[in-house]
């Protein structure tokens, strides 16, 4: 009897266990907390840009793969205009092809999903039967022309899966005499491949393709699908040289999916061919080309390390090699760890080569050449634009991202922004603009900032965001103004003057402890807009969800690239102060607090700063809100508000401040 109970506990237990794992952003890791892995780690690539690298650009035949291309219905259209027929006729012929191709297309739909439970459930089953049952008989409408009839009585027989009466229509439609059969001859072609047999399908599938070159009509682009499927019909007959070779066709014809098949037979290569066959098919430029890019842009692992020596070890003499596939190899060997054969092939390498330069230059680094790296990396970036189409196969955020840490090491801060700017790193950006450079530095490279989108609410991930709230936490209001985005900047401006008639000492207390309120209000309300730092402690980036990361700390306890003395100096320069998570509030709090004190003992409006001023605090720091409470209970102990703070020892709740201070 107690099972049942102690299960249902267990089981509960569970479930909340399940749902409470925690979730939330990837945080990049910012370059300047990173170890010499960064400047040493080989670049990472991708498998269809290096093809692009490598491979011709175009195709005999192209895709089609648009909806608004030229279809069989126009086709019938130009048919039977040349046979003379009247244009009512050719509308009712027109609509009855239209009607049973829609026929066709229903049963087509469901005869191609698998049969199984996941595609083609019981219902869909029945429901194909009794389109199967109804489409028996009915062949297509006897007025349409002779190659349409035979096309579409296959294409019948074949979704009624009779592949022999369909081979059969195919095959008379193929026997008429060619001017007899402009549309559907590719077609009927296309669909006899794909039944043939496998050994078959290699020859039927290049006559499609040369029937289409002798003039007849292809306009469902099967003569570019025929090369996916003849180099499938090839790797299943494990001919790989020719699978690749019509796959890199399928690719450069539009099939971008043809991709994902070159890896497959990369993949299937590594693991059928012996070692006299693989020496054989290195010596092919597509496969050797294709195999390249298949292992250098593989992440590194133990198996990847032994296929990459693997085909190192079988390459031909570097003077049968071109320039370019020099660079690829280079970093074959830098992938595995053997700077000197890196270094030969580097020699061999084109001179204007991006990935042989930056492997260059992270040899360089590592031999310890700093200058000389740097140097080179400078530049290489230098040259990325659009005049420097090479530079579209390499991540160059990470190239930037490199060259940003290595400025920043060097104490070359303005620079270090700059190139942190064209990484895309926006934490590197945020802890220089913020923690490193001085405030002069600080407006001087604002000038040549990206302008900032006015629309944005919440500005924050904006370099002039960034800038006009440090300028504000430094009290440089003014040209912070310049930079706040203008739903932003009304809130500044009134922040701006309510601390300057706060400030007037001919304005009397009342006044003055009002404007000190409203500056504390907007400081409170808008704080995170106004004043928030984008790194620790407020954490701006993330709109304060998240604590991490603490760039600051983890730069300073780091052996390698941690702060230099000067960079130290800045940091601590810069520091906000109080150095509290969302520091706004003390900063608000404070205020409240020059408001409440130009107030008199017993005040209710005084009474009331305390009680909100305090409560902003109390639950994330309650000894910092406890001087609140104090000053409550001391100074208004004849308000409500302080005679129940008295007996609570605490604050009141919320819903007991009924009224805004200065409400009446």
């Amino acid at each position: 009897m107690t099972i049942k109970p102690f299960f249902l506990i267990v089981s509960v237990t569970l479930i909340v266990a399940q749902s409470s794992i925690a979730c939330g952003p990837w945080i990049p890791t910012p370059y300047v907390v990173r170890n010499d892995r960064v400047f040493f780690d080989a670049p990472l690539l991708t498998f269809t840009y290096e093809l692009k690298e490598q491979l011709d650009k175009s195709a005999p035949h192209s895709a089609v793969l648009t909806q608004d291309a030229p279809n069989a219905s126009l086709e019938l259209i130009k048919s039977l205009q040349q046979a003379g027929v009247s244009e009512a006729e050719q509308q009712s012929i027109l609509n009855k092809y239209q009607a049973y191709r829609s026929l066709l297309n229903e049963i087509k739909k469901d005869h191609d999903a698998p049969a199984d439970s996941t595609y083609r459930s019981a219902k869909d089953e029945e429901k194909l039967q009794r389109a199967y049952a109804a489409l028996q008989d009915q062949l297509a409408p006897d007025d349409l022309p002779l190659e349409f009839q035979l096309y579409l009585n296959g294409a019948l027989a074949y979704n009624l899966d009779d592949a022999n009466s369909a081979q059969q229509y195919w095959n008379e439609l193929l026997a008429l005499p060619p001017e007899k059969r402009p549309v559907q001859t590719v077609p009927a072609a296309y669909m006899l491949a794909r039944l043939s047999q496998k050994t078959e399908a290699p020859q039927r599938y290049q006559r499609v393709r040369q029937l289409v070159d002798s003039g007849f009509v292809d306009i469902h682009g099967l003569a570019a699908a025929s090369y996916g499927w003849e180099a499938q019909a090839q790797l299943l007959q494990k001919h790989y040289a020719e699978a690749v070779s019509l796959y890199i066709l399928q690719w450069k014809a539009g099939y971008e999916n043809a991709a994902a098949s070159l890896r497959i037979v990369a993949r299937e290569i590594w693991q059928s061919s012996d070692e006299l066959q693989l020496a054989e098919l290195v010596q092919n430029d597509q496969v050797r080309a294709v195999l390249t890019a298949d292992l250098i842009c593989r992440y590194d692992a133990t198996n990847t390390q032994n296929l990459r020596q693997r085909l190192l070890n079988m390459l031909p003499s570097p003077q049968l090699l071109t320039v370019s596939e020099a660079g690829r190899f280079a970093l074959m060997e830098y992938q595995q760890n053997n700077l000197s054969a890196a270094k030969l092939w580097l020699d061999y390498a084109d001179p204007k080569d991006a990935l042989a330069l930056w492997i260059r230059s992270k040899i360089l680094l590592r031999d310890g050449h700093i200058d000389e790296g740097r140097t080179l990396l400078v530049a290489l970036l230098a040259d990325t634009n659009e005049s420097q189409p090479d530079w579209s196969r390499i991540d160059t955020r990470h190239a930037w991202g490199e060259l940003g840490l290595l400025m920043l090491n060097k104490g070359a801060y303005l620079e270090a922004a700059d190139c942190f700017v064209n990484a895309d790193s926006w934490l590197d950006l945020a802890y220089v603009l913020e923690r490193v450079l001085t405030t002069d530095e600080l407006i001087t490279w604002a000038r040549n900032a990206p302008p900032q989108n006015e629309n944005m609410a919440y500005p924050f991930c904006e370099p002039q965001s960034l800038i006009a709230r440090r300028l504000m936490r430094e009290e440089h209001f003014n040209k912070a103004l310049e930079y706040f985005p203008p739903l932003i900047r009304i809130q500044a401006e009134s922040y701006m003057n309510a601390m300057q008639q706060a400030s007037d000492p001919a304005l009397a207390p009342h006044l003055r402890a009002k404007k000190y309120w409203m500056a504390a209000r907007l400081t409170r309300d808008y704080g995170l807009e106004l004043f928030a730092t984008e790194l620790m402690p407020d954490y701006a980036w993330s709109s304060g969800s998240f604590d991490r990361p603490n760039v600051v700390e983890m730069r300073h306890t780091k052996i390698q690239h941690r702060d230099s003395e000067e960079e130290i100096k800045r940091i601590e320069a810069s520091a906000t102060l109080p150095d509290q998570r969302f520091h706004y509030r003390y900063r608000a709090a404070l205020l409240a607090e020059l408001a409440a004190g130009l107030l008199p003992n017993n005040d209710e409006n005084a009474a009331r700063i305390y009680c909100i001023a305090g409560g902003w605090l109390k639950h994330r720091d309650p000894y910092a809100a406890d001087r609140f409470y104090k000053h409550l209970v001391v100074r208004c102990p004849e308000t409500t508000l302080g005679q129940d703070a008295t007996q609570r020892h605490w604050f009141p709740p919320a819903e007991f401040v009924t009224k805004q201070p200065f409400e009446g």
